[in-house]
């Protein structure tokens, strides 16, 4: 049964490959296969049946290995030699990595780490200084349930740094229970992959500073730092009068952009004003260029009907040019009703 199941998983992988061969994208594409949680009981699959995590502990909603620990498998010809890394990548490493490869720049404000060196072929990859995990979890499978001691669902959390794990469970939902009130655990991936040995007893000052790891990771509200263009409509539209349109290009990069520019696409027959600056050059990190429009519809624009507007930003970066867009729509006022019979 798992030979011809890992079979029909290289059928399938075949047939995607030939795919993007026939239409001459395969060289120029990139194809990641990875997964959010681990092995689950859900529709009544068993995860047993072909050892889904392996000599992991834990299955989806655990917070041990089991649970979080995904292959991550990375496909594109004549750029992603064959080979395996031990790097830990978390999800929040594709989007810089995808940007890298793109050719796009990325937002400062996130804590993903670009992969892209890696899939290279370079060794020198920027790796995390630990990884961090939270769980508010009220759903619960009986397999993760007996992973978790009959804690299942309480407020969980778990840090990674080095080979060091440590998971800690609070038996109220509570994220400010005081530390002493929480049950931790700790484990040396090194020697204990299975994390079957808690170790948290004879190394005091290591689950001290990964709990304290734990603390200053998680911040329940995150503001972010603009990135792209946004578009604000002061609508709405009245035939034959003006209304303003606002929008921002802002670059969120760590690098500056030069030939910074807005433009903003009404329909057919419309009347388009800049009345601020549409350029700016050079656009400093973190800083945003801002231009405003005044739009007049013709006269004889319909009634109760909405339309299209467009907002481009286009920039050069460092790796090279970028197009962001913004949609948005207007509606001209409703016709006025019919007078009232007197």
């Amino acid at each position: 049964m798992a030979q011809r199941r890992e079979g029909d998983r290289r059928r399938q992988r075949q047939r995607r490959e030939g795919r993007l061969r026939a239409l001459g994208t395969a060289e120029n594409t990139v194809v990641l296969i990875t997964s959010d949680n681990g092995p689950h009981e859900e529709g009544g699959v068993d995860p047993a049946l072909f050892d889904a995590n392996g000599p992991l502990r834990g299955y989806k909603r655990n917070l041990y290995e089991g649970g979080i620990r995904v292959p991550l498998i990375a496909w594109s010809p004549g750029r992603i030699g064959a080979g395996t890394s031990d790097r830990p990548t978390p999800l929040t490493d594709v989007l810089p990595t995808l940007a890298e490869l793109g050719g796009a720049p990325a937002p400062t404000d996130i804590d993903g780490l670009s992969a892209a060196p890696l899939l290279a072929g370079s060794p020198d990859t920027a790796r995390h200084n630990h990884l961090y995990w939270f769980r508010d979890e009220r759903g619960v499978t009986s397999r993760a349930n007996t992973e978790d001691g009959g804690r299942a669902t309480w407020l969980a959390e778990a840090v990674r740094k080095d080979t060091w794990k440590a998971v800690r469970f609070a038996p109220v939902r509570d994220r400010a229970l005081p530390d002493a009130q929480w049950q931790v655990e700790l484990y040396d991936l090194a020697s204990d992959l299975g994390e079957q040995r808690d170790v948290a007893a004879a190394n005091p000052s290591v689950v001290a500073g990964l709990v304290a790891l734990m603390r200053s990771s998680r911040a329940d509200t995150y503001a972010r730092k603009p990135f792209g263009v946004r578009a604000q409509v002061q609508g709405p539209a009245v035939p034959g009068q003006a209304f303003t349109v606002t929008a921002t290009l802002a670059n969120g990069s760590a690098k500056p952009w030069t030939r910074a520019l807005l433009a903003l696409r009404a329909p057919a027959g419309w009347q388009v004003q800049a009345t601020t600056a549409a350029g700016r050059d050079p656009l400093p990190a973190g800083a945003a260029l801002t231009t405003t429009w005044r739009l007049t519809p013709p006269a004889t624009a319909a009634a109760g009907t909405q339309w299209p507007l467009t907002v481009e930003g286009t920039a050069q970066t460092p790796t090279g040019p970028v197009r962001y867009s913004a949609r948005e729509r207007v509606s001209t006022v409703p016709p006025a009703p019919p007078p009232t019979p007197t």
